[in-house]
């Protein structure tokens, strides 16, 4: 399989396409909660979160043994209008097992990156082939010091 390595660059540029279009496309003021799935999610969560000063929880979703594990260890979403955000559309399995396990007033979702653009009335930032394999820069241990420092300093100490 073809692998497509996502730098920090692109993914920021990405984030901030998506955010302006869901400020203009989406219902930011009717959002209750982020809920941001670990771990590709996270950085997206903190940015939406930041943007439209939302609250932000974080869902940690891991696939074991051929079904999805979700702690319960989360806040009460019962009566929330609930953002779910996540790195990349794939399969759309995450986002099936949330709708079906977690109770909300409402869902909707955004992403960085889909493969199937199929996935209304959710948002994404871009598309990529269905047949690449996806690296974002969070996934890559390798990562140079700089890029490292280059990304604390975009995202922690330049505002």
């Amino acid at each position: 399989m073809e692998t497509l390595d996502i730098p920090w660059s692109t993914t920021i540029t990405i984030k901030n396409q998506l955010l302006a279009k869901f400020e203009k496309y989406g219902s930011p003021k009717e959002i209750d909660c982020i809920v941001a799935i670990k771990r590709g999610g996270v950085w997206l969560g903190k940015h939406f979160s930041e943007r439209f000063n939302i609250p932000i929880e974080y869902i940690h979703i891991s696939f074991r043994h051929n079904k999805f594990i979700i702690p319960k260890k989360y806040k009460d979403l019962t009566n929330k209008n609930i953002l779910v955000v996540d790195d990349i559309y794939d399969s759309g399995k995450t986002i099936d097992y949330i709708k079906n396990n977690i109770e909300c007033k409402s869902l909707s979702a955004a992403f960085l990156l889909t493969k199937n653009i199929r996935i209304l009335p959710y948002m994404w930032g871009a598309t990529a082939r269905p047949d690449l394999w996806v690296n974002f820069p969070w996934e890559n241990k390798l990562e140079s010091p700089k890029k490292l420092l280059d990304f604390v300093r975009y995202n922690y100490l330049v505002k």
